[in-house]
């Protein structure tokens, strides 16, 4: 959405952007999940994907009722449509994602059962789309993997002095932080655009 002039403007939502920390709840009241997602999706100075997993995972490991299971199929389907941002001033170690992912996983199987209503059943379904697949024993399987298929054929991992490939450099970013079965599909389309040399 644009002003008039051509710049962004800011719609307050919670608080004034300066106000700092995040808004509070009545004194003795609980923070609502919508209030935990809004906070920490628009307060906290670092945040990344692997915070939001956390934050979600730890949601689904209590009790999940409808508002539950509309906030995490609405946070966790924004940020798999890339809406929200997954780094903000922050990183993480694949291995950190992967055992991240096998948690969420558990969480929300056993959410999944215990649904009764079909409501959140439904909700919860929308999330199983969302969450990265992966588990602790194979988190940093894909990358070495495809880092390996890439010194084999001699293609440099990028962020270094004479590497001029701008997509390399960012993949091989994306694959120290969060590698996935598509970056297979991806490598393969790259070796086959440098193999026919068009």
């Amino acid at each position: 959405v644009k002003c008039d002039n051509g710049d962004n403007f800011w719609l307050h939502v919670l608080a004034a952007p300066d106000s700092g920390g995040p808004v509070a709840s009545a004194p003795g009241k609980k923070q609502t999940v919508g209030q935990k997602f809004c906070d920490a999706e628009t307060r906290s100075s670092h945040w990344t994907q692997f915070n939001r997993i956390c934050l979600a995972s730890d949601i689904f490991a209590g009790e999940v009722g409808k508002e539950e299971a509309a906030w995490l199929a609405t946070d966790l389907c924004l940020a798999d449509a890339k809406v929200l941002e997954w780094y903000r001033k922050s990183g993480y170690q694949p291995k950190d994602m992967a055992h991240a992912q096998e948690r969420i996983g558990g969480n929300m199987a056993r959410a999944m059962t215990a649904a009764t209503d079909p409501m959140i059943r439904t909700l919860l379904r929308l999330c199983v789309r969302a969450v990265p697949r992966g588990n602790s024993g194979g988190g940093d399987a894909i990358r070495h993997g495809i880092l390996n298929i890439m010194r084999t054929h001699g293609i440099r991992e990028g962020h270094r002095p004479g590497i001029e490939c701008k997509f390399i450099e960012q993949w091989h970013q994306k694959l120290h932080t969060n590698s996935a079965p598509d970056d297979i599909a991806i490598g393969e389309g790259y070796l086959a655009y440098l193999a026919s040399g068009n």
